[in-house]
């Protein structure tokens, strides 16, 4: 009944930052054409943030819905909706600035909270969330008062952005903060955006590193939980500067379309990895796809430099032969194929003998139980031989084998 009670503020919330996602696509659509230094991209991908974003609010009130009590939930929907929110506040602030000047009131209020206050809190969130995951408190008084650092921190870079004086750091910096105050005042509120962002960023460091503490302590349902917000985390972080340096190599329009697409949904994998641990939904899932990402990310890595290699080494060798370099590239390929399942194979006894020690030896239990097998006559011997193999590979509490006698 409490749960039932308390379902309604989450989906509250999120009808509200539905409406507010509805409102920035077609505002999103509106400014199309109108010029800005919006450091997001094109307006196709500025409505595919818009999306991507929305999937934060919504596993925010799953768990907040199912899990009243657990913190990470309205964790995720206040940083999901602060987030929806700014972005509305600068598309309604283009649409009444630069695409339709004056149509709509309050233009200067939506500039200030796009580029002020809009996001500044969102970094205490996060640094919270690493600091409460998976249980949703705080454990140990030393890391309340992390805690209470991080909200103190997350307050200050919040007021110091607010009414800090001078012009707007981002794509609004030919306005000046119209709620700022002079003097002595204003030099204070500089101290303290500058002060806040410091110490703000220093607290997502300290609750990574809390993060990473309980990791290494927890055994059972609490590792695989932490594992899926690592997992997620780790794949986000190593993909990024990937995509970077592929869009640096490559730069391509049709390559770029694809990579940022990518590089934008990733994150939400974040979220949804924290919603799926948060409620307990197929924990020891995540160890099958840590192995599989490892395996696979290695071995497309592997055949990857094997066909770049190979189409500038059989370039050389065939340029006095054939003028250009399909020869090169079809032999690669064909190398590259070639390669895939033995590189694959090799990639997954080295994952397993380094990550998952236990299947490993398993495997490696069963292939000397098939070979022997093979010269072995005696019923006992392949009995015992059996037994002990079960008993290694399996653990169970008790083992024992019933063979059918010859028929009569």
């Amino acid at each position: 009944m409490n749960i039932r009670r308390q379902s309604w503020l989450p989906w509250t919330l999120w009808i509200l930052a539905a409406l507010l996602a509805c409102a920035t696509l077609a505002l999103t659509v509106a400014n199309r054409d109108a010029e800005t230094r919006n450091l997001i991209g094109s307006w196709q991908v500025q409505a595919l943030l818009v999306i991507v974003i929305m999937s934060v609010p919504t596993v925010g009130a799953i768990v907040a819905s199912l899990r009243p009590r657990n913190s990470v939930g309205w964790l995720l929907m206040a940083a999901g909706l602060l987030y929806v929110f700014e972005l509305f506040a600068g598309g309604y602030a283009t649409y009444t600035i630069i695409t339709n000047p004056g149509v709509f009131p309050w233009a200067a209020f939506m500039v200030w909270a796009n580029s002020t206050w809009g996001w500044t809190p969102i970094y205490g969130l996060l640094a919270a969330l690493f600091l409460v995951f998976p249980s949703g408190r705080v454990r140990g008084r030393p890391w309340r008062v992390v805690l209470w650092g991080i909200v103190i921190a997350s307050l200050t870079i919040t007021v110091g952005y607010a009414f800090r004086p001078g012009p707007y750091d981002d794509q609004w910096d030919f306005l000046a903060n119209p709620y700022a105050p002079s003097g002595a005042a204003g030099e204070l509120m500089v101290v303290l955006a500058s002060t806040g962002s410091a110490f703000s960023y220093l607290g997502i460091v300290v609750g990574a590193v809390g993060l990473l503490a309980r990791f290494w302590r927890a055994r059972g349902p609490e590792r695989q939980q932490l594992k899926w917000l690592a997992y997620s985390a780790g794949v986000t972080a190593g993909f990024f500067p990937l995509g970077i340096a592929i869009a640096a190599l490559a730069p391509s329009d049709q390559l770029m379309g694809p990579l940022t697409v990518v590089l934008l949904l990733l994150p939400t994998t974040i979220p949804i990895a924290a919603g799926l641990a948060v409620l307990r939904y197929r924990l020891y899932d995540v160890d099958l796809l840590i192995n599989r990402t490892l395996v696979y990310g290695a071995t497309t890595a592997a055949i990857a430099a094997t066909f770049w290699v190979g189409i500038l080494a059989l370039q050389r060798l065939l340029s006095p032969v054939t003028s250009g370099s399909e020869p090169a590239i079809a032999a690669s390929t064909l190398v590259s194929l070639a390669l895939f399942q033995p590189v694959r194979r090799r990639m997954q006894g080295a994952v397993d003998k380094r990550f998952d020690r236990s299947r490993y030896d398993a495997a490696r239990t069963v292939d000397g139980f098939a070979e022997r097998l093979r010269d072995e006559v005696d019923l006992d011997e392949v009995r015992a031989d059996l037994i002990g193999s079960v008993q290694q590979t399996v653990a169970p509490a008790h083992t024992s084998l019933w063979l059918r006698g010859p028929a009569r």
